[in-house]
């Protein structure tokens, strides 16, 4: 085995071994980390959907014809035409 083979079999192997190390330590850092917010947003209330009940009466939104209507005297005008 010449130096030049040799040179070519390792500048190819280089790279390899460098992307096993990055995957592996990326995992391992982010494991971790993504364990602490997934438990953290758990415990948070908006992620809690009895936090929402309170709040469906209050929201009132009407399509009509493919348009948006957020007034509700206009979405009430619309109803009563029909």
């Amino acid at each position: 085995m010449t130096k030049q083979i040799f040179a070519k079999s390792v500048s190819k192997v280089i790279p390899l071994i460098g992307a096993v190390l990055s995957g592996g330590l990326t995992y391992a850092t982010f494991t971790p980390m993504a364990e602490r917010l997934r438990n953290y947003l758990a415990t948070n209330n908006l992620a809690n959907v009895h936090y929402y009940e309170p709040f469906k009466e209050d929201v009132m939104v009407e399509i009509k014809d493919g348009e948006f209507i957020d007034n509700l005297d206009e979405a009430e005008e619309l109803t009563k035409k029909e």
